[in-house]
């Protein structure tokens, strides 16, 4: 079962440039550049990370977005939390390693 709508748009992407492209490409517009469209960017950059495999990538983007305020256009209009990292099924190719868990236990405390 596919966790959202959207993952199989973002895996096609990945999968016809080529992951590591896709990755380029968000990198064009980081969230120290631009307060508003960067961490969206940044988003973006996680799920993508997360459909090619790139897990330790994808974890150290999502360390950086859980302390930087923004809009998320995932889950409008909050910023990702531990509450949504722990809920969505998206991010479950990450559940098994240990800074994925440790980011989803911080805020609980």
């Amino acid at each position: 079962m596919e966790p959202d709508p959207l993952y199989p748009c973002l895996r096609a992407v990945a999968s016809r440039v080529g992951g590591q492209s896709v990755v380029k490409l968000f990198l064009l517009i980081p969230g120290s550049k631009d307060a508003i469209s960067g961490p969206r960017s940044e988003e973006n950059l996680a799920l993508i990370q997360t459909i090619v495999g790139n897990n330790s990538s994808a974890i150290s983007t999502l360390t950086q977005l859980l302390q930087t305020p923004y809009n998320s256009w995932l889950y409008i209009p909050a910023p990702i939390t531990s509450a949504f990292l722990r809920l969505d099924p998206f991010w479950d190719p990450l559940r098994g390693d240990p800074a994925f868990q440790k980011l989803c236990e911080d805020k609980q405390k």
